[in-house]
């Protein structure tokens, strides 16, 4: 019997347990080595440090925690939706998705659900966890947490300065909205496409904005206005992508 393209609140549930399920079979062991890679950082510089230097003199800098962070974020945010929802556009592993008893719809928000929101929450709350354990068991070569760092900017600049500052990085639903698009968009090599793609775009729009006179760009509006710009503009590539997304698995054929 072909399944009612109507939402039904009590059919979606029982299909999004199922489908967060599936992802965790996927990309939990992933979620979890990308949650420790603070730990693993550690090891590495301790390993480093006892074997060449003096292990004495040495700290884990916020500079460097905050760079290993935001690769590391990107990497998970963009290959995790490719690693649970690539299967959609193979022919025996992507109809067994067509056949489950969900509509369209139902099916559409447990992907955007999972892959944008609890996913993603899941590593993020595994990573500063560990990150703060590693704070506050070896102060002495672990600078501060990512969180303490942000409540110290906060009360040493300013909560406008502190969000302007964390509004210049990538936006997570961005991320993996343009994950989600690679997973669907390309055939063979998604992940390494994806990121190919999303590279090329990255250098275009930074030649673009090459051409524009930043300077004086920045004597008419405040930094703070060029960052809710730029949120916005991820915001609106976002929408863009899962429009994509939404319509891309409505007209799935094998």
């Amino acid at each position: 019997m072909k399944t009612s393209e109507t939402f039904s609140l009590s059919r979606f549930g029982e299909y999004f347990i199922l489908d967060l399920r599936n992802c965790f079979a996927k990309v939990g062991l992933t979620t979890l080595v990308c949650g420790l890679v603070p730990l693993i950082l550690l090891v590495m510089v301790a390993a480093t440090n006892f074997a060449v230097g003096d292990p004495s003199v040495w700290i884990i800098e916020n500079s460097v925690k905050d760079m290993v962070t935001a690769v590391t974020s990107i990497f998970y945010f963009l290959l995790i939706p490719i690693s649970c929802y690539g299967l959609l556009t193979d022919k025996s592993a992507g109809s067994t998705s067509l056949m489950l008893p969900a509509s369209h719809t139902e099916k559409y928000a447990s992907m955007v659900i999972n892959s944008m929101i609890i996913l993603p929450l899941t590593f993020a709350a595994l990573y500063f966890a560990t990150d703060a354990a590693l704070w506050a068991i070896f102060p002495q070569w672990y600078d501060d947490a990512v969180i303490v760092d942000i409540v110290k900017r906060t009360f040493r600049n300013s909560p406008t300065a502190v969000m302007t500052m964390l509004s210049s990085f990538f936006m997570p639903w961005m991320v993996s909205a343009v994950g989600l698009t690679g997973a669907l968009l390309f055939k063979r090599g998604k992940g390494a496409k994806t990121f190919a793609v999303s590279a090329v775009s990255f250098i275009l729009l930074v030649a673009v904005l090459g051409s524009i006179d930043i300077p004086s760009l920045y004597n008419k509006v405040n930094m703070h206005t060029v960052n809710v710009i730029w949120v916005v503009f991820q915001t609106v590539c976002a929408v863009l992508c899962l429009t994509y997304v939404y319509f891309r698995t409505k007209i799935i054929q094998y």
